[in-house]
């Protein structure tokens, strides 16, 4: 299938329903551009009952790749028992990049590096969680694409 100027496209094959209703999935996949992060799920998407409306409304978003490093630095004394950091840049969607256990020696600093897309506001979150509190910090950060955009985190 191949998209219009407008990115839409039809799908016009045939579809054997008594394959779902022996629960068989209908599993759409675009190719891979390594320059794009492709939504959703890096470009793969299943519909579980044809009767689903999102068959009607397939989109799939790509956003061109960018490197982001995120250099988190220890300078605080406090004993916490987790810190996370994770970032975002779609709503209801988040990458996980790093949790440190109080458990486990740290170093002074340490820099993650990641993708992100390029262009638009990346969200980046912190928490650090005690034994009765959290401390949750959020920041922004618009990265741009070609470059290894840094923002550093002092925990």
């Amino acid at each position: 299938v191949t998209t219009n100027s407008l990115g839409e496209f039809t799908f016009n094959s045939s579809i054997d329903t008594n394959f779902i209703s022996r629960g068989y999935d209908l599993f759409f996949s675009i190719k891979d551009y390594p320059e794009y992060l492709i939504f959703p799920d890096d470009g793969n998407f299943t519909i579980y009952d044809l009767k689903d409306s999102l068959l009607n409304n397939l989109v799939f978003d790509f956003y061109p790749k960018t490197i982001l490093h995120i250099e988190i630095e220890r300078t605080e004394k406090d004993t916490f028992e987790y810190f996370h950091v994770k970032h975002s840049f779609r709503e209801n969607y988040n990458y996980i990049d790093h949790i440190i256990s109080s458990s486990y020696p740290t170093r002074e600093s340490k820099v993650l590096e990641t993708e992100t897309a390029s262009d638009i506001t990346t969200y980046i979150e912190w928490k650090k969680s005690y034994k009765s509190s959290h401390l949750h910090f959020r920041d922004s950060i618009i990265c741009k694409r070609g470059k290894i955009n840094a923002y550093k985190i002092k925990y």
